[in-house]
């Protein structure tokens, strides 16, 4: 796999810079104006993760393109629901009429109405038309009345790989099966069919509704992210989305399964590639008995 994968980012690095002219590197580079959630030690991930009747605050700095240094136009804050249908639950559109070749820092306050996983998106429009995107998720969970149990183990990460080449088209890989720990604690919130769990995946809070019956919990979709070694010269930091999850208990096991999404990108050359997964994560937990 690894000789496989030099051999790639090599033939992809040739195509590259063989293929290459300075119009179309300009083209494929655009010059976009700049836009980031800013994190620190305490909001270290792009999930963000709280409980019904709490607060946060999003703290996005945007500022004009380093080389193009054109002026800022407006600023777009939004928050959906993916379990209504994408609604938006809280907007913010701002025209930038001060400082417009200066960096600027918007904070922005949402108290959830209900618990959910939502999504959250600023983007930034400068006065040649560029527009950036950064995303981050929140995660607002009701509060566990009752604890099911805690659970830990390693679930194994494997699929299908693209990576998209902007000049010469994709390339398919395996990703060979790649561990993935996770705690996970599971309990009633007072709602008929309803559970909470509480996640740590890979050192990201994650939290989440799940329905139950019988024995069988089939989980809310959640994001994480994970580093991964795609090829030999780089590793790259995939944003995977989890879908169809479900847990089987059977004794003090939890069985998982559910299915895996993901995108990333990494530069090759002087062009980014993007990478794309396809696949599945399932394994084991084990009770913790306390």
């Amino acid at each position: 796999m690894r000789k496989a994968s030099l051999i790639l980012v090599c033939c992809l690095s040739v195509l590259f810079m063989a293929s290459c002219t300075q119009e179309n590197i300009e083209d494929l580079l655009k010059k976009k104006p700049q836009v980031e959630f800013m994190k620190d030690a305490a909001q270290p991930s792009d999930t963000y993760a709280i409980t019904l009747g709490e607060s946060v605050t999003f703290s996005v700095r945007i500022a004009p393109n380093e080389e193009s240094n054109a002026a800022l136009q407006d600023f777009i804050f939004t928050i959906k629901d993916p379990a209504n249908n994408d609604a938006v639950v809280f907007e913010d559109r701002q025209t930038i009429t001060e400082d417009l070749y200066a960096a600027h820092t918007f904070e922005e306050t949402f108290t959830p109405e209900k618990a959910s996983n939502y999504t959250v998106t600023a983007i930034v429009r400068d006065e040649k038309g560029a527009e950036n995107v950064a995303a981050v998720y929140l995660d607002c969970a009701e509060p566990i009345l009752d604890e099911l149990g805690s659970f830990k183990g390693v679930l194994k990460l494997s699929g299908n790989l693209t990576i998209e080449n902007p000049l010469t088209g994709p390339t398919e890989m395996a990703l060979d099966p790649t561990n993935v720990e996770v705690n996970l604690t599971l309990g009633n919130t007072g709602n008929d069919g309803s559970a909470e769990a509480q996640l740590i995946i890979e050192g990201t809070p994650v939290t989440l509704q799940c329905h139950k019956e019988d024995g069988v919990f089939k989980f809310d979709n959640f994001r994480f992210t994970k580093p991964i070694d795609i090829l030999t010269l780089a590793q790259l930091d995939l944003d995977i989305e989890i879908t169809d999850m479900v847990g089987d208990l059977q004794d003090d096991m939890l069985i998982i399964t559910a299915n895996a999404h993901g995108i990333g990108s990494t530069m090759v050359a002087v062009l980014t590639a993007t990478v794309k997964l396809e696949g599945n994560m399932e394994g084991n937990l084990e009770k913790i008995n306390n």
